[in-house]
C-alpha cells in the first residue's frame, strides 16, 4: 500500500496501522519536544517502554480470554470430560473447542473497543 493509499484509507476507515507504525508514532510523540541529540539517545528506551505497554495489553487480553474459558468450562460437567470412553469425551469437548475457536476468531475480527 502506497503512502497515498494509506492516507486515503485513513479517512475512509480502511487503514489500520501495524505495531511498528504505532511504536514509531509513540516514539515520535514522546521525543518530539526534546533536542535531536537528546532524543536520539532515548529512542531505544522509549521503544522499550512501548513494548512493555504492549505486552501488558496482550497479557490482559490473554488473561481475559482464559477467564472466559474458565467460566465456560465451569458450567460444563467435568465428569463427562474425564469419565467414559473417548467418543463420549470428544462429544463433550467438541462444542467447547468449537466455541473457543469461534471466540478466538471473533477477537481477531473485532476492534478491542467493541466498534
Amino acid at each position: 500500500m502506497s503512502a497515498n493509499e494509506k492516507h486515503a484509507a485513513t479517512y475512509h476507515g480502511a487503514y489500520t496501522p501495524n505495531v511498528d507504525e504505532l511504536r514509531d508514532a509513540w516514539v515520535d510523540n514522546e521525543l518530539n519536544p526534546l533536542p535531536r541529540t537528546q532524543a536520539i539517545e532515548l529512542v531505544s528506551k522509549v521503544q522499550t517502554a512501548f513494548d512493555g505497554w504492549l505486552e501488558t495489553v496482550r497479557a490482559e487480553a490473554k488473561a481475559e480470554a482464559l477467564n472466559e474459558v474458565a467460566n465456560a468450562f465451569q458450567y460444563k460437567a467435568w465428569n463427562e470430560l474425564i469419565q467414559g470412553n473417548l467418543q463420549d469425551r470428544l462429544r463433550v469437548a467438541q462444542p467447547i473447542t468449537a466455541w473457543l475457536r469461534a471466540r478466538a476468531n471473533q477477537y481477531k475480527e473485532e476492534p478491542a473497543d467493541g466498534r
